[in-house]
C-alpha cells in the first residue's frame, strides 16, 4: 500500500472517499484544513472526541424549494422581478402562513394557448379534499408558457384567495408591508389580489 503524503508512516488504500484516497491523512492535517476528496466533495479536519483529528465531510447545502423548482422558471425575468416573485414565493409566503393562512403556490401551464382558470382551484381541492373552503388560504398560480418559464403578460401576479374577517386584515398587513405600492387589492373576497412588477 502507498504511503501518506503528509505522513511517510502511514498507508493508505486509495479508496477512501475522502482525502485519505489522495494520500492526505487526517491525522497529520491541521485542524480547520479543508481538501477536495476522492469523492469529489469538501472534507474538514475536526477533533473527535478521543482528541485524536479525522476527515469528516462538509455537509452540502440543501437547495429550497424555491431554487430547485421556481428559479429556473424565472431567468426571462428583470432583477428586479425576480426579486419580487422570490420575496413573495419565501420571505412573504412564510410570514402569511404564520399568520394562520395556507399558501399554494401552483404552476399553471400553457395547453392549446390556453391558461385553465379553474386549475389551480382544482389542484387545491384535490390536495385538501371537500372541505378546503372552511379555512383561510391563498393560491399564487404562475403562469408557466411553452418554454417552461413564467409568463409576464400579465404585468405580474394575480393571488385567488378565501380570506375573510380578522384573517384578511392581517393578510393586507402583510402584504402591504412586503410590497408596498406594488400591492393592489380593493379588499373584496370576490377580488384577486395583484402584486405588479
Amino acid at each position: 500500500m502507498p504511503k501518506c503524503k503528509n505522513d511517510k508512516t502511514k498507508t493508505y488504500k486509495g479508496t477512501e472517499p475522502s482525502p485519505k484516497g489522495l494520500g492526505y491523512c487526517g491525522h497529520a492535517e491541521k485542524l480547520g484544513q479543508k481538501r477536495k476528496g476522492k469523492d469529489g466533495n469538501q472534507w474538514i479536519i475536526k477533533e473527535i472526541k478521543n482528541g485524536s483529528k479525522r476527515s469528516m465531510k462538509v455537509p452540502t447545502k440543501v437547495k429550497t424549494r424555491y431554487e430547485r423548482y421556481f428559479k429556473p422558471m424565472l431567468t426571462s425575468l428583470s432583477s428586479d422581478n425576480q426579486k419580487t416573485i422570490k420575496k413573495l414565493l419565501t420571505e412573504t409566503k412564510k410570514k402569511i402562513q404564520k399568520a394562520g393562512i395556507k399558501v399554494f403556490v401552483v404552476p399553471v401551464h400553457l395547453e392549446n394557448g390556453y391558461y385553465l382558470a379553474d386549475y389551480a382551484w382544482n389542484v387545491v381541492a384535490d390536495k385538501e379534499g371537500n372541505d378546503f373552503l372552511d379555512t383561510p388560504f391563498i393560491i399564487i398560480p404562475l403562469k408557466i408558457n411553452y418554454d417552461k418559464k413564467f409568463d409576464t403578460q400579465y404585468g405580474g401576479i394575480y393571488i385567488q384567495h378565501n380570506v375573510r374577517y380578522k384573517k384578511k386584515k392581517e393578510l393586507q398587513e402583510i402584504l402591504r408591508k412586503d410590497f408596498g405600492k406594488k400591492y393592489i387589492w380593493n379588499k373584496s373576497t370576490t377580488r384577486a389580489i395583484f402584486i405588479k412588477f
